[in-house]
């Protein structure tokens, strides 16, 4: 790759080696010690968001580390700015071992998010990055993304799948090919969607067939019409924000028809990005403007620090409306919090606010959900007394060299530590046991493993550490879980145990 060539053709060159010197390393120097929430990386993020096309060269690629630097502060910002970037490396992503590239969490972690966003990059939207479609599906959709559409394929709507769906605009667009087509079973369906305020629109196989463009003609039609009526129907509350690429795609499509342009203003945000006024929301119309700031923030890693009763939760209802807003389908948004109850409490209010489909789970309903898909799904838990816990307190201080008392409720909480915190089973555990202490917990842990065992019962922390464990070494499961959800937004996140985060 030739920097003085990419120049001439209009991109801006940088070489990693010097961001590296002049942002990375200042940057993962703050650590956790810093005093601000001001993100430390901003002016490597400011240089790259004013510098599209930019192209970096001369990236090693022989570490985990190197991988970290790459993904962490180039890639993946550029890939959620949706900026034009070329990267110089000294290898091929295809050629990398991932034994040579372990991360702490236990296995190639950042080399596969990076092959990952690499494949987007280079092939951009297609095949491998949607769902499987029909002949006359794949050619309306080609139709559509020729008229500068973008319809999102198998969208889910409550216990629906549409064919496409415009989330903005609340349009479904359906290809009824004769052999999938029950037009009773359609009819009742569209009923249901009406009612949740989307309106079906259908093309026969023989009407996609004969002239695929002039089915999208009548999409786009559609969708100026229903995105004019919902913004003259919206309340008329001015704020600036990031444009919407709905704003983007209804100014195109007026374009199309002679209609004129939607208004908007020339404010720019700290980040560089050119701004437009739109009308709130709905969903942040009565929140405060940094509870509003935080649900239209950008896509990726959004953290939201707030003390309680400030109303968290609710900013995380209303992001969950903005992502599917955004064209996020609700069955590919996860909603993860610590207990029972409060799962159940978010669930009540997702379905209070109209979002369908959205999954409300405990990391412990999600660990049992990923061992059940698994069929490794262990018996039901044991739930043991305090005598017997003592009991087996009392085995272990006997069993072990210099053995030590631990009380009944510390040794059920120090087995938990093991499992959710340090994530080691009783054979990794008994290996670095040093202390008196350690050995007798290690004798413990074994104990009480026997008798689950025994018992054919599990411990309630297991469908977490066992699920986790089962990420780690198996990348068929992993890839599973990771297609499975677009989003993932996690309640009272400070309370998580490592083996949940």
């Amino acid at each position: 790759m030739d920097p003085e060539a990419l120049q001439r053709a209009g991109w801006k060159v940088f070489s990693f080696r010097d961001l590296r010197e002049r942002f990375i390393v200042p940057a993962r120097a703050r650590g956790t010690a810093r005093t601000s929430l001001d993100n430390p990386a901003k002016p490597l993020l400011d240089l790259l968001r004013a510098s599209s096309p930019l192209a970096v060269v001369g990236a090693p690629l022989k570490t985990a580390a190197d991988l970290r630097n790459l993904y962490g502060f180039i890639v993946e910002p550029c890939y959620r700015e949706g900026l034009t970037l070329l990267v110089s490396t000294d290898r091929e992503l295809e050629d990398l071992d991932p034994v040579d590239f372990v991360d702490p969490i236990g296995y190639a972690w950042t080399l596969e998010r990076l092959q990952y966003v690499a494949s987007r990059y280079r092939l951009g939207p297609g095949p491998d990055a949607m769902p499987p479609l029909t002949p006359i599906e794949a050619l309306l959709y080609a139709a559509m993304r020729n008229r500068g559409l973008t319809p999102i394929a198998q969208f889910g709507i409550g216990k629906y799948r549409a064919d496409f769906a415009f989330t903005d605009a609340r349009l479904v667009v359906e290809c009824d090919g004769k052999p999938w087509h029950d037009p009773e079973r359609d009819r009742a369906r569209d009923a249901v969607l009406r009612s949740k305020g989307w309106e079906p629109i259908h093309f026969t196989g023989s009407e996609i067939t004969r002239d695929a463009a002039e089915c999208a003609l009548r999409v786009a039609r559609e969708l100026t019409r229903r995105l004019t009526t919902a913004e003259s129907d919206a309340p008329d509350i001015g704020i600036r924000v990031r444009r919407s690429p709905w704003v983007r795609l209804l100014e195109w499509i007026r374009g199309l028809f002679g209609r004129p342009s939607v208004a908007t203003g020339s404010s720019r945000d700290e980040g560089g990005q050119g701004l437009g006024v739109r009308r709130v929301a709905p969903w942040t119309a009565n929140l405060d403007p940094e509870q509003g700031k935080a649900v239209v923030s950008h896509d990726g890693i959004v953290q939201v620090i707030a003390p309680a009763g400030s109303g968290k939760t609710t900013v995380l209802v209303a992001r969950v409306r903005e992502l599917v807003a955004r064209g996020v389908p609700p069955n590919r948004i996860l909603c993860c919090t610590f207990n029972a109850a409060a799962a159940a409490e978010l669930q009540t209010r997702l379905d209070q606010e109209g979002v369908e489909g959205v999954e409300a789970r405990t990391f412990h309903a999600m660990g049992r959900r990923i061992l059940k898909h698994a069929e490794q799904l262990p018996g039901d838990v044991l739930t043991m007394s305090f005598g017997q816990w003592r009991r087996l307190a009392k085995l272990a201080m006997d069993a072990t060299d210099g053995g030590v008392w631990i009380e009944a409720p510390d040794a059920k909480e120090q087995i938990s530590g093991l499992k959710l915190g340090q994530m080691l089973t009783v054979e990794e555990f008994a290996e670095a046991a040093a202390t008196p202490g350690e050995r007798t917990l290690a004798t413990l842990y074994r104990l009480y493993e026997d008798e689950l065992a025994a018992h054919e019962r599990t411990d309630f922390d297991d469908f977490i550490f066992k699920a986790v464990r089962l990420l780690k070494r198996d990348p068929g499961t992993r890839r599973h879980w990771q297609g499975e959800f677009s989003a993932v937004l996690v309640d009272e996140y400070q309370d998580i145990e490592p083996a949940q985060e």
